[in-house]
């Protein structure tokens, strides 16, 4: 008696705990970008890239210092960028995929002018509920470009890493996986049959319309 009621005991502090476990076993929320400071992707291609812009719109002198993160609301980002030189240039952003293809799907903050010769701008990055062509709504890169203030061709570009995952589409269905527990019986409650045999008693003779 003493240990079916321990058997019993546990099982219904399993019981109280389903909840939980399923909750825990639909996976961790998404990562946050908010906070982070992003990285160049390769000097390299960039400066291909910056160089063939200066050909065509002419040279714009600067750097950028610094990309942060400033808020991850899942479908929708703030970034802060810091920068020297670039005065009197307009300086914008875009999201690129892992083929750094441009996702016109993601809106981006207009071009910021800018006037000093050095300071700091941002931008708001946002998927809104649009869905890509593929349906993967994940970015790979963040594109920054500064171009003179009398042209619309860029003269610097440069890409950061940004692994995001935007949030999921307002109504779509979330995956949920759940935990099942089984009870074991255990003394004499293991030797009963799922159909126990119990004897008839004898007919009536009351007779009952067919199913």
């Amino acid at each position: 008696m003493r240990w079916r009621s321990i058997h019993t005991g546990l099982l219904l502090c399993l019981a109280a705990l389903l909840p939980a476990a399923s909750a825990r076993s639909a996976g961790p929320p998404p990562s946050t970008l908010e906070g982070h400071d992003l990285e160049v992707a390769d000097e390299l291609g960039t400066g291909v890239e910056s160089a063939l812009g200066s050909l065509l719109s002419g040279q714009m002198a600067g750097e950028i210092t610094r990309v942060t993160v400033n808020a991850d609301e899942g479908s929708r980002i703030t970034v802060r960028v810091s920068y020297s030189g670039f005065e009197g240039g307009r300086m914008w952003a875009e999201a690129l995929n892992s083929n750094r293809k441009l996702q016109s799907w993601i809106t981006a903050s207009t071009p910021q002018s800018l006037g000093a010769s050095s300071g700091e701008v941002e931008f708001v990055l946002d998927a809104g509920d649009r869905a890509p062509e593929g349906g993967s709504r994940a970015s790979s890169f963040l594109r920054l470009s500064v171009a003179r203030g009398d042209r619309s061709v860029a003269s610097f570009r440069r890409n950061y890493r940004m692994a995001k995952t935007w949030g999921a589409i307002a109504g779509e269905p979330t995956a949920l996986m759940t935990t099942t527990i089984m009870p074991k019986p255990i003394g004499t409650t293991a030797t009963l049959t799922e159909a126990p045999s119990y004897p008839l008693p004898p007919r009536s003779g009351v007779a009952t319309a067919p199913a």
